[in-house]
């Protein structure tokens, strides 16, 4: 991947971990610690080449960690308003 006019590299994001929960916790290797860490704050996304993957904080220390995955966690249902019952009163509704 090329770098951007800024030098870092550019992601698309895609939704964090509350729009799009995964059964699991992702695992990814923390370069500071030199372990196989959870990650928290996981943020999934598609690279510019259009991988997908996840990045994230390591829970023992705080650095920020990311793992390539195969495909990325189908989206989270959308959740609809509760219904709201406008049941009118019928006096109400004949003097209009």
């Amino acid at each position: 991947m090329q770098p951007s006019a800024t030098g870092h590299l550019c992601y698309y994001p895609v939704g964090s971990a509350s729009q799009q929960p995964m059964a699991q916790v992702i695992q990814a290797y923390c370069v500071r610690c030199k372990a196989q860490r959870p990650m928290v704050e996981v943020e999934y996304l598609n690279t510019r080449n259009g991988r997908p993957a996840a990045r994230g904080k390591c829970a023992k220390c705080g650095t920020v960690t990311m793992k390539f995955l195969k495909s990325l966690p189908p989206p989270a249902p959308m959740l609809e308003p509760p219904a709201e019952d406008k049941a009118e009163d019928p006096a109400a509704a004949g003097s209009r």
